[in-house]
């Protein structure tokens, strides 16, 4: 398992560029070998910001499984995304899927 901790400050902090915002990011993901070949994985993350305007809290959960093939890679995501850049009901969920090659 692992953490991983952020801190932004300024007008780089938000999309509205206030230099008194701060956000700070929390992710948590954990990552299990099935087998070999086989990898799931899930991640959890939240932003929390005090800007004026009182944007809310972003959050994001995904889960990802990988399959390797040798010289390709299969793998599928999914996650659900809310208040995506602090707006209220900016909710979305992802899929996606791909091949990668390495040689």
């Amino acid at each position: 398992m692992a953490q991983i901790r952020k801190k932004a400050e300024g007008k780089y902090s938000s999309t509205s560029g206030d230099e008194n915002t701060t956000t700070k990011q929390t992710t948590y993901g954990l990552a299990y070998a099935i087998t070999p070949t086989l990898t799931l994985g899930a991640s959890y993350a939240k932003a929390d910001t005090n800007h004026a305007t009182n944007l809310l809290d972003e959050k994001a959960k995904t889960i990802a499984l990988g399959y390797n093939l040798g010289p390709v890679v299969a793998e599928v995501q999914y996650g659900t995304f809310e208040n995506a850049k602090g707006v209220n009901g900016a909710d979305s969920d992802v899929f996606y899927a791909r091949l990668l090659t390495k040689f």
